[in-house]
C-alpha cells in the first residue's frame, strides 16, 4: 500500500529476474517498486520499495513545491506517472517520470500596511466587479442572448475594468510561485 494513493501502476521486469514485478507513482509523489518474490504462475509482491523518495513540502499543496534550479523545477512534485526505456542502451531500464511540480521564482515578499489596504480595496472592487458580471450574464438563456450580451458595450466595460483590477492585485503578489507539468529522465546506474 502506497499513502496517498497510486498513479499509474506499470507491470515491468524491473529487477531483471524473468518475473514481472509492480512499479508504480505515487499521486503525491514517490516512485515505488512491488518485488515479485513468488513464481511465474504464482506471482507473489514484496512490500514497497521506494526507488524515488516523494518531495518534503511543508506547504502541503495539492502541487508539491519542488527546489529550483535557474528559475525551473529541480524534481517532479506529485502526480507521478512512470513509463520504462532503456534510454542509453545499456541493457537495463531507466525511468521517466511525469509529473507537476510548483517552484518559487523569487523571494517571498511582505506587504506594507499601505499596500495591505490598496490590496483590500482592489479585493472588494473585484467583488463588486464580479456581481456586476454576474447580474449582466443572469438572464442569459441562449446562444443568441449570449453573442448580444458579449458584444454589448455594458459587458465589455465591465470586463475590461475586471481585467484592469486583476492586473493591479496581480502587483501584489507575496508568493511568486509558478507551476508546470514536466517529465524527468532518471538514468539507472
Amino acid at each position: 500500500m502506497i499513502k496517498g494513493g497510486l498513479a499509474a501502476p506499470r507491470v515491468v521486469d524491473w529487477d531483471g529476474d524473468g518475473l514481472f514485478d509492480i512499479v508504480c507513482g505515487g499521486a503525491k509523489g514517490g516512485v515505488y517498486f512491488f518485488r515479485n518474490t513468488g513464481e511465474k504462475d504464482e506471482p507473489e509482491f514484496a512490500a514497497a520499495e521506494s526507488l524515488i523518495e516523494p518531495v518534503k513540502d511543508p506547504t502541503k499543496s495539492f502541487i508539491r513545491r519542488v527546489p529550483s534550479i535557474d528559475g525551473q523545477p529541480a524534481l517532479p512534485g506529485s502526480s507521478y506517472h512512470i513509463e520504462f526505456v532503456d534510454f542509453d542502451a545499456d541493457g537495463d531500464l531507466d525511468l521517466l517520470v511525469g509529473g507537476r511540480s510548483s517552484w518559487l521564482t523569487g523571494p517571498i515578499r511582505t506587504l506594507t500596511e499601505e499596500e495591505e489596504k490598496e490590496l483590500e480595496e482592489i479585493n472588494a472592487q473585484i467583488k463588486g466587479t464580479l456581481k456586476e458580471i454576474r447580474e449582466l450574464t443572469k438572464e442569459v438563456e441562449s446562444k443568441e442572448d449570449r453573442k448580444e450580451l458579449v458584444e454589448s458595450e455594458d459587458y465589455q466595460e465591465t470586463m475590461k475594468h475586471y481585467r484592469d483590477l486583476a492586473k493591479e492585485k496581480a502587483k501584489y503578489k507575496t508568493d511568486p510561485t509558478a507551476s508546470g507539468d514536466f517529465v524527468w529522465l532518471f538514468r539507472r546506474k
